[in-house]
């Protein structure tokens, strides 16, 4: 185990020692003189021991001075050997103390600013102030302030550095004075300054290294405060001021008080003043440029041939809680100096005052120079930015044969050659010159040289050395000596070949724009001072005035009264004003005394210069204020119309209602502002819903949806009503949009629902009617049929089974209205099937002998109609069974039946027998069945009508058969 001893000397305590081997993970134990030092307990220590272990190696080893401050009352914890150096004060004196109190800033309330800055942004970095060595003098130094915590403690961690003169805010380094930085912010000397430009009149950190040699050889301190007290330069502070006076706040203020009267005072002359806490102070101004500045201070004193009023002290020290020992012995500390040093000490700072003035003048003045020079600098610099990104190149050349080139400026590199190149003299400038231009160039300068002329211009092309041809503008000075000759030409060669080529492409513009003002539809003009300076074809169309009538004339020939002329110049011009273009609608009176509408634009030649001109286009908007005024009344009328129709009538776009009439709202009973919150469907029933919405959206895209349909709605006290919308889509506002009506048909919904279910319990009762009447008819057809059957006649059993037929026809008819469901008609051709059909099986034995061929057609006819026509196919079709053909032979009996024009129907009966007897009436027989046949055509108020070929019997009658 090694034990080493460490010898306590004066650069380094022993626990600066200690500290430095435990970060180098040594253990160390302090001994002797040492451990008495590092062991000796601090009567003024105050809170929780802190394990300062982590910091102490960055504490130690750092070239600054570093304390550790506890964050909640500013105790000092630890410091290092460079801050003891730094300050003056011994650590011991430092650690356990508040950081005010052995180091005293000349500026204390810079801790305050600096915590406030800490605690916002977590650390604070380089802040300037000033501390007040032990010793006496002062320092500039540089703070910087982090946050810790340490074992569990918060804690400040503060590096302090002397601020060398010279840098940053400083003097020159070595001599004192200022960087070009601070002369340039410096007043002009027969400028307008403040007592505020003080600080940058007078390199105060300068001063302050200088007053603390002279305090360290002399032993008497000084200061230098502005004229509002602030102490700007200090040394050889008294302890009474350091410990006392400037610490406690009441005689702090006595000391401000004090500095600020006395700085009042000092503006005349050399004062010297007891201060308010009874001690002597001189001084004298500090006067720069004829201002009162600054005063410098020789103070806190005693002249020796007097005794300081003890008393007085012992008082105050009572009155401020100061310790009376501490404070008399403080007071008996102060210098006693003779009133001869003291005038002595005044002279010299009298003097020092007279120099800093002068050596403030004379920085002034250097920053005059120096301002000035950088202007030059800049001047030219700036000048030289604008010749070289400039198009303009330029040259001097020597009045020679190809005349070359003595200066070229460095943006000569556009025309493809270096500065180099040109000076060589081996590329004269006439080589430049187009070949086609060299003659008129070189004929033109001689003779603008023989005139005698100073300067003169030309326009030419060269050629870069890549073969480009640019048009360039020379404006070129000719050089003579002293007897006249010319020695040199300065030109400035412009390259104009784009300014050539906007030229040209100007001049195609504009005689297009002079087409356009030509051709246009609408009409142009210009004015200047409201008088016609040119007009197009159009407007001498619209006025009816040709041009040689309206050029230079006032616009006001073209109004149909003054007011109105000077209405539109009042209101066009302010729009002008306010805008920089003006539209006004006026009336035009034509020549031949029509007045028309205009819709009048205009806008200046030049917005800042009225005087210039004003163009305006003339728009002839007669038509449309026609229209606009038809369709004014028109939505008039209809809203008129909507606002007083029974009919509830809404518009709608998009998904919202954008108006309502009255009617809607007693519909519904929403007030209009509900309704236009509203969308288009949110009254449909749910059952609906979807089905408005779907229809109203496709109607404003033009899809293909009814215009017309039923459908459920809900109004707002909850009752469901039925309604028939009609809707539409149309254009509202320049959008598309839907028009709606409504129409109520609640009340028709419900007696069309009483009325369905009587028409229901009718067509029962009528079911029941024909069904009874068939079982009717079908119970006679029996009795005929057993009647039929007792009867030994064969004449007699014929006609009651003829009769038989006939109601069985009319039984058939009433069995296919009981089938049908509709009980007003029956299918005509499934009636004549069921009958003809029966007709065989009951007269023919062998019914396939008969061809039965049916030709109806889709008829329904009604009972009235139906029934006869049953009866005359039955009576004819029973005829044709019994005599048209032999017994067993074949035949076809046909029935045809024809809608003809203006509501006529045919039915045609025919066989292919051998045809009626020759002369028979049919309407004079002695037989029934044909009587019946004309009796039924009759009824039908129709005719009966006979073929010639064969039995054809057709019957024509006017019918509603569908």
């Amino acid at each position: 185990m090694k034990t080493i001893m460490i010898v306590e000397h004066g650069e380094r305590c022993p626990e600066d020692a200690a500290a430095l081997l435990r970060a180098h993970g040594y253990g160390v134990e302090l001994s002797g003189a040492a451990a008495a030092i590092g062991s000796e307990p601090d009567p003024v220590r105050t809170g929780e021991p802190v394990d300062l272990q982590p910091l102490c190696r960055d504490i130690h080893l750092s070239p600054h001075a570093m304390l550790v401050v506890r964050a909640s009352d500013g105790t000092v914890l630890a410091g290092n050997q460079a801050g003891a150096e730094l300050t003056g004060y011994s650590r011991d004196t430092m650690i356990g103390r508040n950081i005010l109190g052995p180091v005293f800033f000349l500026n204390p309330e810079f801790w305050t600013r600096a915590f406030q800055r800490l605690e916002a942004e977590g650390e604070v970095r380089d802040l300037e102030t000033r501390l007040l060595r032990n010793d006496g003098l002062v320092a500039f130094v540089l703070a910087s302030l982090r946050n810790v915590e340490i074992d569990g403690t918060p804690c400040h961690v503060i590096t302090i550095r002397e601020r060398v003169p010279g840098a940053s805010g400083g003097a020159m380094e070595g001599c004192g004075g200022f960087p070009d930085a601070a002369l340039e912010s410096l007043p002009a000397e027969d400028g307008d300054f403040n007592r505020d430009d003080v600080g940058r009149l007078i390199d105060f950190q300068a001063l302050q290294d200088l007053m603390n040699s002279f305090f360290k050889v002399t032993r008497i301190g000084m200061a230098i405060t502005d004229v509002k007290g602030n102490v700007q330069v200090a040394t050889g502070w008294q302890d009474i001021c350091t410990r006392f006076h400037r610490v406690h706040p009441e005689t702090l203020a006595k000391c401000l008080e004090s500095d600020i009267r006395l700085s009042q005072e000092v503006g005349h002359g050399e004062t010297l003043y007891k201060c308010k806490n009874g001690m002597w102070d001189m001084a004298t101004p500090l006067i720069i440029g004829g201002r009162h500045m600054a005063n410098i201070f020789l103070g806190q004193f005693f002249f020796e041939d007097e005794v300081p009023d003890y008393g007085f002290f012992r008082d105050q020290a009572e009155a401020f809680g100061f310790d009376v020992e501490e404070y008399l012995a403080a007071v008996d500390r102060v210098p006693r100096w003779s009133r001869e040093l003291v005038r002595n000490v005044m002279e010299f700072y009298r003097k020092l005052a007279v120099m800093i003035s002068r050596l403030s003048i004379g920085t002034i003045q250097l920053s005059q120079a120096l301002a000035e020079q950088k202007r030059v600098s800049e001047e030219l610099r700036q000048a030289n930015l604008v010749v070289e990104n400039s198009p303009v190149v330029l040259f001097r050349w020597r009045a020679r044969e190809g005349w070359p080139v003595e200066f070229v400026s460095a943006n000569v590199t556009q025309f493809g050659y270096t500065r180099e190149e040109l000076l060589s003299g081996a590329v004269p400038f006439s080589s430049l010159v187009h070949p086609d231009d060299l003659e008129r160039v070189s004929s033109e300068v001689a003779e603008y040289t023989s005139a005698g002329v100073d300067q003169f211009q030309q326009e030419y092309r060269i050629v870069t050395k890549g073969g480009e041809v640019r048009r360039i503008d020379d404006r070129t000075v000719i050089e003579r000596d002293t007897q006249g000759r010319v020695t040199h030409y300065q030109g400035i060669v412009i390259d104009s070949t784009e300014r050539s080529q906007a030229e040209g492409a100007l001049r195609e513009g504009e005689k297009r724009l002079r087409s356009i003002f030509r051709a246009a539809p609408i009409g142009i003009g210009v004015v200047r001072d409201r008088v016609l300076l040119e007009v197009n074809h159009r407007l001498c169309e619209m006025t009816g005035y040709t041009r040689e009538q309206m050029i230079g004339e006032s616009a006001r020939m073209l109004y149909p009264d003054r007011e109105e002329f000077e209405r539109v110049g009042r209101d066009k011009y302010l729009q002008i004003g306010e805008k920089g273009t003006g539209t006004v609608e006026t009336r035009w009176q034509r020549k031949d005394g029509a007045v028309i509408d205009i819709l009048l634009s205009s806008t200046p030649v030049d917005t800042a210069d009225l005087s210039k001109g004003v163009t305006f286009t003339a728009l002839d908007i007669t038509e449309r204020k026609r229209t606009e005024e038809a369709l004014r009344e028109s939505e008039e009328k209809f809203r008129m119309l909507a606002e007083t129709t029974p009919t509830a009538i809404f518009l709608y776009q998009g998904e919202m209602i954008v108006y309502a009439n009255p009617a809607t709202e007693r519909l519904f009973g929403y007030s209009n502002e509900e309704l236009l919150r509203m969308r288009f469907w949110d009254w449909a029933h749910d059952d609906f819903c979807e089905t408005v919405r779907m229809n109203g959206l496709a109607r404003q895209r033009q899809g293909a949806v009814p215009g017309r349909y039923e459908s459920r709605f809900v109004t707002k006290n909850g009752e469901d009503r039925w309604l028939v919308v009609s809707a539409g889509p149309i254009e509202y506002r320049g959008a598309p949009a839907g028009v709606v009506s409504f129409l109520d048909i609640t009340e028709s919904k419900k007696s069309e629902e009483l009325l369905r279910a009587s028409l229901a319990e009718k067509v029962v009762l009528l079911k029941e009617v024909h069904h009874r009447v068939k079982n009717n008819l079908q119970i006679i057809c029996s009795l005929l049929d057993l009647q039929s059957e007792s009867m030994e006649v064969e004449d007699s059993r014929r006609f009651v089974r003829e009769s038989r037929n006939r109601i069985t026809s009319m039984a058939l008819v009433h069995e296919k209205l009981y089938q049908s469901e509709n009980y007003a008609s029956i299918n005509f051709a499934e009636y004549l099937d069921s009958l003809t059909r029966h007709l065989l099986s009951t007269l023919v034995k062998d019914p396939a002998l008969i061809t039965l061929t049916l030709d109806i057609g889709d008829f329904a006819l009604g009972v009235d109609e139906a029934i006869p026509c049953g009866l005359i196919v039955n009576e004819l079709v029973s005829n044709s069974l019994k005599h048209a053909f032999s017994p067993g032979g074949k035949g076809e009996i046909s029935i045809r039946f024809r809608s003809e024009e203006h509501g006529w129907a045919s039915l045609t009966v025919a066989d292919t027998g051998p045809g009626l007897p020759p002369g028979l009436d049919i309407r004079n027989t002695a037989t029934l069945g044909l009587q019946l046949v004309v009796l039924l055509a009759q009824q039908l108020r129709g005719t009966v009508e006979m073929g010639e070929k064969g039995a054809v019997f057709t019957i024509r009658f006017k019918t509603a058969a569908r």
